[in-house]
C-alpha cells in the first residue's frame, strides 16, 4: 500500500506524479491539480501520505525555475524538516530530509539552492544542487572574528554571481539592547566581499528585497527609548548599493514587522506582516516605491490570525493569491479588488498552498 504511493531512490522521496494542468493545491489531506480560473475543475488528485499531513511551506522559501519547484517544509511531528522540490509536468514531489534541523533562510540562484544552519557561534551554509544533493557546507568565518554573544541569518538573496546575507549580531559586552544589522555580499566561494554596518542599532531587520540598485529592508522590531520595551516599528528603509549608505526612509501608517515577498509583481512591493500584530485584519501591506502608494488589503475575517501559519503567498502576473487554512483570497491590483477562489464545491478544505502552475 505505502508502496504505491512513494517510491524510495537514492535517500529520496518520490510521489507518484499527478497530471499537470493550470493550478497546483496542496491541503492537509490531499494533493491535487485544477484547471481555472473562469470556471474551477480538477484534474487530478491523491491523498497526501500520512505523516505528510499538516506539513506546509513558507513563500520567502520557495523557488522555482522552468520545470521545478524548490522549497523546505515546516517541522513535521517528528521534528523532522524536509527540502522539497516538485516538477511542473507531470507535478511531482521529490523530498529529501534536512539534516541540520531547522533553517531560518533558504535562497535559489537557478542553479543552487542555500540554506544555513546554526550552531554554537557558527553559521553554517549549506549548499546543493537542483537534485537536494548536498554540495558542501562552508561555515561563515566573518561571525566569529565579530566575538559575538548572538546573531541570526534573516535572509539570502543571490545577487551576480554571490550571494546577499542579511545578518544581525549581538557584539560581545554590549548593551542588552544592542544590535548590529550587516549586508554581506559574498562571492560564489562564499568570502565576503563587502560588509555594509546599516546604522540600526537598537533594533533589526527582518527582510529586504532588491530593486534595481536599491535594497529596501523592513524593520521589525525595535526598542522603545523610553520604555526600554519592544515595539514594532513602521518604517522602510532604502540603501543603495551605488552609495553604500542609507538614502531614503518610508513611514507607513501600519507596523512593518514581517517579510517582504520576493516574486512580487515588478515595481511593487508586498510586504507579509505576521500575526503579531493589533490590527490583524490587514494582513498584507503593498507599497509603489515610485510615488510612495500605500494600499493595505483588508481581510474582514477572524481566523487567518487566530490560529495557522501566516498566508502562503503566490503571484500570477497581476493577481496575488494568499492561501488560508480556510481561504484563498485573490487580489488584482489592476483594479485593486479582492475577491476570493471558491474550492469548497470540489470537496477541498484546510489550504496550505496553492499557485499557478502551468509550464504554457
Amino acid at each position: 500500500m505505502i508502496l504505491s504511493l512513494i517510491l524510495f531512490q537514492f535517500g529520496c522521496v518520490k510521489e507518484q506524479p499527478l497530471a499537470a494542468a493550470d493550478y497546483l493545491l496542496i491541503t492537509d489531506e490531499e494533493l491535487a491539480t485544477l484547471n481555472g480560473p473562469s470556471s474551477w475543475e480538477t484534474v487530478e488528485k491523491k491523498e497526501r501520505y500520512s505523516k505528510d499531513k499538516n506539513l506546509f511551506y513558507f513563500t520567502n522559501m520557495f523557488f522555482e525555475d522552468d520545470e521545478f519547484y524548490y522549497g523546505k517544509t515546516c517541522i513535521d511531528k517528528s521534528g523532522k524538516v524536509y527540502l522539497e522540490k516538485i516538477s511542473k509536468d507531470p507535478v511531482q514531489v521529490t523530498r529529501k530530509e534536512f539534516d541540520y534541523g531547522d533553517t531560518d533562510c533558504m535562497a535559489f540562484n537557478g542553479t543552487e539552492l542555500l540554506t544555513t544552519a546554526n550552531r554554537f557561534r557558527e553559521l553554517v551554509i549549506c549548499r546543493y544542487d537542483k537534485n537536494l544533493d548536498l554540495i558542501e557546507e562552508h561555515s561563515l568565518k566573518w561571525i566569529q572574528e565579530q566575538n559575538v554573544e548572538g546573531f541570526r541569518c534573516w535572509q539570502i538573496l543571490p545577487f551576480n554571481e554571490g550571494w546577499i546575507f542579511l545578518i544581525s549580531i549581538h557584539p560581545s559586552g554590549t548593551d542588552s539592547f544592542y544590535n548590529e544589522n550587516h549586508l554581506l555580499f559574498l562571492d560564489s566561494e562564499f568570502q565576503v566581499q563587502s560588509d555594509y554596518d546599516l546604522g540600526f542599532y537598537d533594533g533589526a531587520y527582518s527582510s529586504f528585497v532588491l530593486l534595481e540598485d536599491l535594497v529596501y529592508l523592513n524593520r521589525y522590531a525595535q526598542k522603545d527609548p523610553n520604555s526600554f520595551e519592544t515595539m514594532y516599528p513602521n518604517i522602510i528603509d532604502v540603501f543603495s548599493l551605488e552609495s553604500h549608505a542609507i538614502v531614503n526612509s518610508y513611514t507607513l501608517p501600519y507596523t512593518t514587522n514581517g517579510s517582504f515577498v520576493q516574486n512580487a509583481p515588478d515595481g511593487v512591493l508586498v510586504l507579509e506582516r505576521t500575526s503579531a500584530q493589533t490590527d490583524r485584519h490587514i494582513p498584507i501591506v503593498l507599497l509603489w516605491p515610485e510615488t510612495g502608494e500605500v494600499v493595505p488589503v483588508v481581510i474582514d475575517y477572524e481566523y487567518p490570525y487566530a490560529s495557522g501559519p501566516n498566508p502562503f503567498i503566490s503571484v500570477d502576473q497581476d493577481r496575488i493569491y494568499f492561501t488560508y487554512r480556510a481561504v484563498i483570497y485573490s487580489y488584482c491590483l489592476t483594479d485593486r479588488t479582492l475577491g476570493t477562489v471558491n474550492l469548497e464545491e470540489l470537496g477541498f478544505s484546510d489550504y496550505l498552498l496553492f499557485l499557478k502552475c502551468s509550464t504554457s
